[in-house]
């Protein structure tokens, strides 16, 4: 008995600081107690005071009605209780009594939550605003991308805006990646910064003919997941000044970074009276997205590039020394220029059994639709002649199957490093270094120079067959010489051309579905991911060339698409020579072909 109380009492003990502690964790939300305003960023902090231990984490229920951006953690004290403090910014999307998302924290098998309601005003719809969002696309495969173009009309002196805030879903939502387009130029005199969802995004501004000035962005997202994706109607929000307002507005000059174009979307009102600012609203449409998933049979190797790219290497000197650095340039045609992922050189074997691969270079540059990218070499072997030709694995979604795609090799001549060659040197202490070269009697060395006989000619008596050789030689010379550098240009500009780069292209790699895109890229623009029957069809009846000829192309590109997707993918060589044959006769029928036409082998 006595040790039945002594044991009860030792737990009591024991129990009772967990308890205390566990009755005395706290978790408790403060929110500013001013008005909440549709669109309006608000800051709110969730404090959790004397917690059982450190390491626990904050969940945030899914919501739809805010936009949620949690933000790192910080160490409070509220009294005598410490604790940690989580700030979460808070953007309501809608007007009206709002539930909070529910924030809650867990400890073992002890859960705090906490939420609160909220009552967010709604601006001023107003006219003198529109707001207008175009996508390039509505269907898309996963992998592509989707460039998303805003437009902003407004009759408001932009002096007068105290305030700004863009909210739109699809740059918000974790569904997509935000990519920022090639052709931004922050130093334009026409440039502005614009905030949209807590980050700002240059944009182009321009007066409108009929008054007003429209601000244009744009900006590219892709997908991460599929499915069908509703996102809600685009926002812009303004705090307008009336006093501003009351008079005639300067004509709006511009300016790169304005300050009143700040992320902090209303400004607090004076108390002393001061005229309250004008809360206004211009919203656009609903948009709704559909990211198909990519057919299955994907390969080991595939790129996740959707559409045919264009890809070729370059060199700034065909010869390197061994184990020197080279640059290779990297350029890349695609719908998907922005987001297209760079090859990686380090995953293709043949690339890293002979060279050292650095590291990719962040920057990239664009010029008339081709981005570059920078890709340094090392050669690790005087045996390698050329750049081997890198595999893109891409799904074409004309014929609805996984292609690869191989760049052209580019030759290199890789010169041994420098070796000392050493006689015998004396060093100090006494060594002696020796080269192990022996001399050869029968070498230069023992070349019996005094024993060589020297014939003696008769002086020249008749010296007009001198004259006639000395007049007659430099013109045969340099005749021989201009006619073989015209021969060696003429023969280059042939390897030039696009059927021979066509043709050599055709039976080295036997693939003509590439080299048939090769040759319409090089011959007449068409980019190769439109290469199909009705794009070809029209293409070269623009070019007037003869319906009989249009039609057996087509046919034969008609039946190499059904022959690829019943299975039957071997390429035979009567295949390749019906094709070389149209191709012959399509060159001839274009007529001369214009220097510069295309783009590189």
């Amino acid at each position: 008995m006595t040790r039945c109380i002594i044991a009860l009492l030792f737990c009591c003990v024991v129990s009772s600081p967990v308890m205390g502690s566990a009755a005395g964790w706290q978790l408790v939300l403060e929110k500013p107690e001013g008005e909440w305003w549709q669109g309006q960023p608000v800051e709110v902090l969730l404090v959790s005071l004397a917690p059982p231990h450190s390491g626990m984490t904050l969940t945030i229920a899914e919501t739809e009605r805010f936009i949620v951006l949690q933000r790192p953690a910080v160490s409070v004290k509220r009294g005598e209780l410490k604790g940690t403090g989580y700030p979460v910014q808070l953007t309501p999307l809608n007007s009206g009594r709002l539930a909070l998302p529910e924030f809650s924290m867990k400890s073992h098998d002890d859960k705090r939550s906490v939420s609160a309601d909220v009552q967010v005003k709604a601006p001023e719809l107003t006219d003198e605003m529109s707001l207008d969002i175009t996508r390039s696309r509505g269907r898309i495969y996963l992998g592509q991308s989707i460039r998303l173009g805003f437009e902003w009309v407004t009759t408001v002196p932009l002096q007068a805006l105290k305030a700004v805030n863009i909210l739109i879903p699809e740059l918000a939502s974790p569904v997509n990646r935000n990519i920022a387009p090639h052709n931004v130029n922050s130093q334009d005199e026409n440039s502005i910064g614009l905030p949209v969802g807590g980050q700002r995004i240059m944009a182009d501004w321009r007066h409108r003919p009929e008054g007003g000035v429209s601000i244009h962005f744009e900006i590219i997202i892709q997908p991460q997941q599929t499915g069908t994706f509703h996102f809600d109607p685009p926002m812009l929000l303004a705090s307008i000044d009336p006093e501003v307002m009351e008079f005639s507005p300067q004509v709006f000059r511009g300016m790169p970074y304005p300050a009143h174009f700040d992320n902090n979307f209303f400004d607090q009102d004076d108390a002393a009276g001061v005229k309250r600012s004008q809360r206004v609203i211009a919203l656009g449409k609903p948009y709704s997205l559909v990211v198909d998933a990519l057919p299955p049979g994907q390969p080991e190797h595939f790129s996740g590039v959707v559409g045919r790219p264009d890809i070729s290497l370059a060199i700034d000197s065909t010869e390197v020394g061994q184990g020197e650095r080279m640059n290779v340039s990297v350029r890349i045609r695609h719908p998907d220029l922005e987001a297209f992922p760079i090859p990686d050189l380090k995953a293709q074997a043949a690339y890293r059994q002979a060279f050292d691969i650095g590291s990719k270079t962040s920057h990239s540059s664009y010029r008339e639709g081709v981005r570059y990218e920078a890709q340094y070499l090392t050669p690790k072997l005087t045996e390698i002649s050329e750049l081997p030709p890198v595999v893109v694995n891409y799904f074409d979604p004309i014929s609805g199957f996984y292609r690869d795609y191989l760049t052209e090799p580019v030759p290199i001549k890789v010169t041994p490093s420098r070796q000392f060659s050493l006689t015998d040197t004396n060093l100090t202490d006494g060594i002696v270094l020796k080269n192990p070269v022996k001399l050869d009697s029968s070498g230069i060395w023992e070349h019996a120079w005094g024993e060589l006989v020297l014939s003696e000619s008769d002086p020249v008596t008749d010296w007009s067959y001198l004259l006639y050789l000395l007049l007659c030689l430099p013109p045969l010379v340099a005749g021989i010489y201009l006619a073989r550098h015209w021969w060696r240009c003429r023969e280059e500009k042939r390897g030039r051309g696009s059927f021979a780069v066509f043709a050599r292209h055709l039976w080295k790699h036997r693939d003509p579905y590439q080299s048939l895109g090769l040759y319409l890229n090089r011959r007449l623009g068409l980019p190769p991911s439109k290469l199909a029957k009705d794009e070809l069809r029209l293409l070269l009846q623009k070019q007037q060339v003869d319906k009989v000829l249009v039609e057996k192309l087509c046919q034969w590109l008609s039946q190499y698409q059904a022959q690829f997707q019943s299975g039957h993918r071997e390429i035979n060589d009567p295949l390749l020579t019906a094709l070389a044959g149209l191709v012959k006769s399509l060159d001839r029928a274009l007529g001369h072909e214009k220097p510069g036409k295309g783009v590189t082998e």
